[in-house]
């Protein structure tokens, strides 16, 4: 029997009902802001000024921030992490890291570590097998969290290379990255995000350009007035030593076959407050930000 006019009419009024309705439906789409950090607070066989004071500022600064997602680096130091820890516990439930560390070891850790607002659902961590001079004592590495926004996952992967020395080491530490961490771990359509101190400045366009076509990620230009991560002119940690000022903390992006390149905004962030009447920075590197859209499940351009 074939369907009469009244039962068409309602059929396709229906269908038209249900496209407005779509085309019309709210966007899914999530601001987030990620802050990346190398904080300065080094094991305590080295001497460095102020751990606890300025860990005790960085923990409530960051304690009354929008970020969603910190990236520390260099929070070796146990009393400092512990300051940090007091003040961003109730702010971030979720945390993955300090990676690689052991006790009852003259080694002290990866100095990286995560705090999040949303669910952390796994992590993973590598040592580098090359690592020299100081950083042979530290079991420098990376730590891959993935994260959960909205039923939506994305990775967060931070690392630190080598911090001086030839740059084979870098190069080094760059194909075991991607291939123990971000090639290993990662998976169709789950945007990566490496935040961290790769100690090659943005100037050296050979190093620049090999570490980026290694991890196979794409970089970003800065917003703001300050393009520098690490600047000794500025810093007053650093004492105006002389040395030129270099970008060397990036956040990048690996799209994992998710379509259309999408970028971040990116911004250097010089956050400061007075621990000593000497000193205001709070570490001898300045912070980057980064915002980005999470929408449907994809990235999309801020």
């Amino acid at each position: 029997m074939k369907p009469g006019p009244v039962f068409v009419i309602f059929l396709l009024s229906t269908a038209s009902a249900l496209c407005q309705s779509a085309d019309t439906a709210p966007s899914t789409s999530k601001k987030i802001k990620i802050l990346s950090w190398n904080i300065y607070m080094l094991p305590g066989i080295v001497k460095v000024k102020g751990r606890e004071a300025r860990a005790a500022a960085i923990g409530k600064i960051l304690s009354q921030s929008d970020y969603d997602i910190i990236v520390f680096q260099e929070a070796f130091h146990q009393r400092a992490r512990r300051q940090i820890h007091r003040y961003l516990d109730a702010v971030y439930p979720y945390q993955a890291g300090p990676a690689n560390r052991k006790l009852l070891s003259y080694k002290t850790n990866s100095g990286l570590w995560i705090f999040s607002k949303y669910p952390i659902t796994g992590s993973h961590a590598i040592i580098f097998k090359n690592r020299s001079g100081i950083d042979a004592f530290s079991r420098k590495g990376g730590l891959l969290a993935e994260i959960t926004v909205d039923h939506q996952p994305l990775q967060i992967v931070g690392t630190h290379l080598q911090s001086s020395g030839r740059d084979w080491i870098r190069h080094s530490q760059c194909v075991e990255f991607y291939h123990k961490l971000l090639k290993e771990y990662g998976r169709p359509y789950v945007p990566q995000i490496i935040c961290g101190d790769f100690n090659i400045n943005k100037k050296n366009e050979d190093g620049y350009g090999q570490m980026l076509q290694i991890l196979k990620a794409s970089d970003g230009e800065l917003s703001g007035s300050n393009f520098y991560s690490f600047d000794p002119l500025e810093n007053d940690l650093k004492n105006n030593e002389g040395d030129p000022p270099h970008l060397i903390d990036y956040v990048l992006l690996r799209n994992n076959e998710q379509g259309a390149v999408a970028f971040l905004r990116r911004e250097i962030k010089t956050i400061r407050q007075q621990w000593c009447p000497k000193h205001a920075d709070l570490s001898d590197h300045f912070a980057l930000e980064a915002e980005l859209l999470l929408e449907d499940g994809n990235l999309v351009r801020k």
